[in-house]
């Protein structure tokens, strides 16, 4: 009978003789190796993370340097209520798209220059009666085939097309305007064909280590390197929710993008044909992050 002590030690074979001088692999060797990999991984990440940190710095010099591309601050103050459009696709979102409606309509701005346009896009809940009963215009939409939100969003433009309104914003159904967020985006002023991007915040960032992450990241993207890029007359990515168009190529062109990142496929068309891109930077939405990582499997 073999005794149970030996029984793991039988697999190990120890290094002798010229195996040992081939191939030196003693503890102290090991030891100083793995050091010298967590070194070298360490190093990876502290220089990633200071070429990230490093970006808004570059924004912000070159704001110092090209401010002749800056909006000039009369902008601000510019008395005109633009007429605005609200447009949320939604997809059996009735628990949320209540909420989500009564925030817009209930934004700080005179009722009869504000649209809020609810798309029920393929929908087999009550999100259209929910959008309703909260004040929103609905258009109902069934095409198996034509799927998702961009073809949502083009069928609805469409049929928009002789409403009148100078400047539309995308709004996900699952967020909440901020009672300024209308006169955040009016404070654009005249877009031209330019475009914009909300200030895009999350509401429960105190709530996991993984909503406090996710509303740092948000802080760092729109309180410093959007307003540095805004500031340097570069364009500000399209984060997808709170878009903000002018109506002018939207009438014209209709909707553009149809990729599954349409907000990266609009940043690169207007960047391609000199259209600015900017930060609105009062209009502040808030959505609701995952507080798990198992609750985003879901998401």
């Amino acid at each position: 009978m073999i005794p149970a002590h030996r029984g793991p030690r039988s697999c190990l074979r120890p290094l002798r003789g010229r195996d040992h001088g081939q191939y030196p692999h003693d503890a102290a060797t090991m030891v100083a190796l793995g050091a010298t990999e967590t070194q070298m991984v360490l190093t990876i990440i502290l220089l990633t993370a200071a070429a990230i940190m490093a970006v808004p710095a570059i924004c912000f010099t070159l704001a110092l340097f090209n401010s002749s591309h800056a909006r000039a601050a009369a902008v601000e103050r510019d008395p005109q209520l633009r007429r605005l459009l609200f447009l949320v696709s939604a997809h059996n979102e009735e628990l949320l798209i209540g909420e989500c409606v009564r925030s817009l309509v209930g934004v700080d701005y005179p009722a009869d220059r504000l649209i809020v346009v609810v798309i029920a896009n393929n929908c087999s809940d009550r999100t259209a009666e929910m959008a309703r009963a909260a004040g929103a215009r609905v258009l109902e939409r069934t095409d198996p085939v034509r799927e998702g939100k961009p073809h949502a969003l083009a069928w609805a433009l469409e049929r928009l097309r002789d409403e009148s309104y100078d400047t539309c914003v995308i709004v996900d159904a699952d967020s909440i305007a901020e009672p300024g967020f209308a006169r955040g985006v009016n404070a654009l002023g005249p877009m031209g064909e330019n475009a914009a991007q909300a200030y895009f915040a999350t509401w429960n960032e105190d709530e996991s280590w993984l909503t406090l992450l996710a509303g740092i990241f948000a802080r760092a993207k729109y309180e410093v390197l959007y307003p540095a890029k805004d500031r340097a007359g570069l364009n500000c990515p399209l984060t997808g929710n709170g878009m903000v168009f002018s109506a002018i190529p939207l009438k014209r062109d209709g909707w553009t993008a149809f990729s599954l990142t349409e907000n990266w496929e609009l940043y690169a068309e207007y960047t391609i044909k000199g259209r600015r891109i900017f930060f609105a930077t009062g209009a502040r939405l808030l959505s609701q992050e995952v507080r798990a990582l198992r609750q985003g499997k879901s998401q």
